[in-house]
């Protein structure tokens, strides 16, 4: 093998490595601390990068769940799912199946979460059957659903034509892009010329979700 000099890709990767576990340690510290007005967005973001805290601070994480602030407490709780803690994974599941204070956290988490149980997924779906069409929860249960392929794009398509609201219209979108195929391009294309930046942005991630499939 014929030896190179370390190059820049060296380097920037170290750099990468240590530039995440700063990150990290900062996520940790204010989704810890209840006096910080960024703690839910500090628990959100751990929560989906999946980083992993200790037995001490999932204690704390417990405590978070257990107070009285319904925001914190629905993320604390998918944060310790993240952390394979069984008794959170145990009370996501029941959220869902009860229609839970922190459904509509939960909902949203499973979209997120790297594996969907079928009890969850039926809990979901019966969200998704039993929620208005503006509803958040209904969305969200959608997407999640579509993140792990129990849709279908004919769907999709129906719930669209029902959609009025702009935050549930782009989950709806995005649910499209993890489903749909090619024939969903001219239906996608078309919300590109919203007016909502949002909403086309949506509508443009799905198109090229479904053209790196195809």
């Amino acid at each position: 093998m014929r030896w190179r000099p370390p190059g820049d890709s060296g380097r920037s990767g170290l750099r990468k490595h240590w530039g995440r576990r700063e990150y990290e340690a900062i996520l940790r510290n204010r989704a810890l601390d209840s006096s910080r007005p960024e703690q839910c967005h500090a628990l959100e973001c751990s929560a989906k990068l999946a980083i992993r805290f200790t037995k001490e601070e999932q204690d704390v994480l417990r405590a978070i769940v257990r107070d009285d602030n319904p925001l914190a407490a629905g993320y604390a709780l998918w944060l310790l799912a993240v952390n394979d803690d069984a008794e959170a994974n145990r009370q996501l599941t029941e959220e869902l199946e009860n229609t839970g204070p922190h459904l509509q956290t939960c909902a949203y988490a499973c979209g997120f979460l790297p594996e969907l149980s079928a009890g969850r997924a039926r809990a979901l779906r019966r969200q998704m059957e039993q929620a208005p069409a503006n509803s958040r929860t209904g969305a969200f249960a959608v997407w999640a659903l579509a993140r792990h392929r129990r849709v279908t794009a004919d769907l999709l398509r129906e719930k669209l034509k029902h959609c009025s609201d702009e935050a549930v219209l782009r989950f709806y979108l995005e649910a499209l892009g993890e489903v749909g195929t090619a024939a969903e391009i001219p239906l996608l294309a078309g919300y590109l010329e919203e007016a909502s930046p949002e909403v086309a942005n949506a509508a443009a991630g799905a198109l090229l979700r479904i053209a790196r499939r195809n």
